[in-house]
């Protein structure tokens, strides 16, 4: 019973009208943000491939972001004008065997990404 009062006083609580003047920003305020966010697809896609490959290959896959910030400066108390940048990586990398100019076995590293 407690809990199904507490449900219900705070659904009134979030759902009823509240008035508010005071602004959290106002003309002449800069404002900057640092983010990172998720999902990183380009990294989801290449781990979906090789799963979906069937391959042994000794696979590395890894990756950054997106991560990134932004600043604005408010010209008024609805309008800004910002900048935003952003930077996401995603890379692969695996060994191959096989055999080089003398007929020798070698290992090759590669790295895509």
């Amino acid at each position: 019973m407690k809990k199904l009062l507490l449900i219900f006083a705070g659904g009134i609580f979030l759902f009823s009208p509240a008035e508010s003047k005071a602004q959290a920003v106002s003309k002449g305020t800069v404002l900057i943000d640092a983010y990172y966010g998720f999902p990183n697809w380009t990294k989801k896609l290449l781990q979906t491939t090789y799963t979906n490959s069937g391959s042994e290959t000794d696979v590395s896959i890894n990756g950054i972001g997106p991560v990134g910030g932004r600043i604005e400066y408010l010209l008024g108390e609805k309008i800004g004008l910002g900048i935003d940048v952003n930077y996401t990586s995603a890379s692969v990398s695996w060994k191959e065997g096989g055999i080089d100019d003398i007929g020798q076995p070698v290992i090759y590293d590669h790295k895509a990404g």
